[in-house]
Formats: C-alpha cells, sequence, structure tokens
C-alpha cells in the first residue's frame, strides 16, 4: 500500500485529503493521475479517548477443522493458528491506517475446546470476560467466536463464512458487534496457483476489513489533473509549485473557453478545493460541468465527472459521521 501524506493536526476537526504521488502523465489521455487518499467512517460509534482493545481468539473449534487440520497442513502448509494470526495482523495494520490511536494486544492462555459443526457458540459472560483479570485496562474484547478452514474435496479451502466476530465492552460484557465474515469486504485479489498466499491474504484482508468496520480509514481513490491546453497546464504548473491562487486563477478563466476545456478546468478546481476541504465548492463546480457539457462528445470524460460527482457527495454525506468518530 501506498504511504499516504496525512495532515493529521487537522483531523480533530475534519476529514482530510492526504495527496500520495504523481502516478502518470499521458500526452494522449490529456491528464496525470494522482493516487490520494481520503477518509471514509467506520461502521461503529466507540468511545472518543483512546482505544484499548484485545484480540481474543476463543478457540472453539467446529468438529470438521478437528479432523482436517492435519490435511490442511498436510496440503499448504498452514496451521489454525497461522490462519487467526494473518487475521490478526490485518486488523493491528489496519488500525494503524485509521485516525485514532488504539492499543491493541492479544490475548493468551486459552485451550482448544471442540463443538458440533454448525453450532453458534454463546456470547462470552461477563465473568467470562474478565476471568483470571484477562482484560487488563481493555475497554473492549474483540472475540474471534470460531474460525473454520475445512478443507473441500480433500484440498480445496473454504474461504467463506468462515468466521464469526463479536466486539465485547469490558465495562458490561454487552455485545456491541456482532458479524460474519462474508459480510467484510476484501481488499485483494488471491494469488492464482498459490494457495499459501490466497488463504493467508484472505485472513489478512477480513482483518483490515474489521478495523475498518470499527474506525475512520483512509481509503485510497484517484483523482485527475486535466492538460492537453496551455491554459490548462499553466494551472497545473502553478498547481504544482503549490501557487493554488494563481493555479485557481487560471482555471477559472479556463470556465469560459470551450466546453470540453471548462469541463476539465471544473475537474480541475474541483480537485484544488477538495484537497481544501471545501467540498460544497467542488460538487458545484461538477454540476454546473455536467449541466453544460456538449452531450457525450467525450464519454470518458463525463463517466469521470460522473463518477467524481458521486465521490463528492459521499464526502459530503459522510463529514459528520466521520468528525463524531474522531
Amino acid at each position: 500500500m501506498s504511504v499516504f501524506t496525512r495532515r493529521i493536526g487537522r483531523l480533530a476537526r475534519q476529514a482530510g485529503v492526504g495527496l500520495v504521488a504523481v502516478l502518470c502523465f499521458s500526452a494522449c489521455a490529456g491528464f496525470r493521475t494522482l493516487e490520494v487518499s481520503v477518509l471514509q467512517p467506520g461502521k461503529l460509534n466507540l468511545e472518543k479517548s483512546n482505544l484499548r482493545v484485545m484480540f481474543l481468539d476463543r478457540k472453539l473449534i467446529h468438529e470438521t477443522d478437528r479432523f482436517t487440520a492435519a490435511a490442511l497442513y498436510q496440503a499448504v502448509g498452514l496451521r489454525r493458528a497461522d490462519v487467526v494470526d494473518c487475521f490478526y495482523d490485518g486488523l493491528r495494520d489496519g488500525l494503524r491506517n485509521g485516525v485514532r490511536s488504539v492499543s491493541l494486544t492479544k490475548g493468551l492462555g486459552l485451550s482448544p475446546r471442540y463443538i458440533p459443526d454448525g453450532v453458534v457458540p454463546t456470547p462470552m459472560t461477563l465473568m467470562e470476560i474478565r476471568r483470571g483479570n484477562r482484560v487488563g485496562n481493555n475497554q473492549y474484547i474483540l472475540g474471534m467466536e470460531y474460525c473454520d478452514f475445512g478443507l473441500v474435496g480433500g484440498r480445496e479451502v473454504h474461504l467463506d463464512d468462515n468466521i464469526l466476530l463479536r466486539l465485547y465492552r469490558v465495562a458490561d460484557g454487552s455485545v456491541v458487534d456482532e458479524v460474519r465474515s462474508d459480510t467484510l469486504g476484501l481488499r485483494a485479489e488471491t494469488v492464482p496457483g498459490d494457495d499459501f498466499a490466497t488463504i493467508c491474504n484472505f485472513f489478512y484482508n477480513k482483518g483490515w476489513a474489521y478495523a475498518e468496520r470499527m474506525l475512520p480509514t483512509w481509503k485510497p481513490t484517484l483523482r485527475r489533473i486535466y492538460g492537453g491546453n496551455r491554459v490548462l497546464e499553466l494551472g497545473d504548473y502553478y498547481f504544482e509549485q503549490e501557487k493554488y491562487d494563481d493555479a485557481r486563477t487560471v482555471w477559472t478563466r479556463a470556465l469560459s473557453m470551450k466546453p470540453i476545456v471548462a469541463v476539465k478546468a471544473a475537474v480541475n478546481l474541483a480537485w484544488l478545493y477538495e484537497r481544501q476541504e471545501n467540498y460544497e465548492a467542488a460538487k458545484a463546480l461538477l454540476e454546473a460541468a455536467l449541466k453544460s457539457y456538449p452531450g457525450r462528445k467525450d464519454p470518458a470524460l463525463q463517466n469521470y465527472v460522473e463518477d467524481y460527482l458521486r465521490d463528492i457527495q459521499e464526502r459530503i454525506d459522510t463529514e459528520d459521521e466521520i468528525t463524531n468518530q474522531l
């Protein structure tokens, strides 16, 4: 994953957009592409103080996995503990990609217990949560209730609804979140011909996805700066020199040029306003560009503007939600 430039100092008040790198410029396409990061809200509203979370593998193992563990190791060289560690690594790295400080520890000491196939474990009781002063000063326990990795046909590993997670509040033992892995999005493709890497990636990505559920995290996306016209490129020159007022002046003048140039200038200005967190101004520019655009002379450009407008609207819709989670 690329290293994002983040303006952390302002995050206590609002969501930021970080410029990462210029990836390419294409004379044919007439634009260069920027990889940037934007904040996306989490699904949970946890305490705003620095979070302290313990990850706990309850080691509840369905009977099928009890008898296929050896086959899994023989087939791909992985044990159950390995795939749980992959999940934990993804969770840890995903939380580091968030915008709040989170102390994550791993609970130890539990012994495996075997349960019938298809059985959904009951939540831990408050006594179980606090047993042996296990929790320390942690506010939450993220329990891996079960982690299945059954083999299909003796070799193919079943990667679907194979994890059940519960987030417990230590203060009262309540379950504040319960989710199965099939509802957590994947962040990477499988690795063709490499079962070991595919399985590790799967569990790592599920861990990262749960971190995104817990907190606002950075999401990579792409933005364009259009050239192909001396005026547009002059504005880009000023932009690269961090002379943003000059860039705004030049691109604003380009709004009065022929329609296709005006649309590209609006896109450039929208990015300028977005990076300054003026989402309403960016939205107004893109909406005006779509209204004035002459049909579908350049479908790729129009599609980009429509997609960009949806992204900006999402930024507007989630701004308050993100602020409340910081």
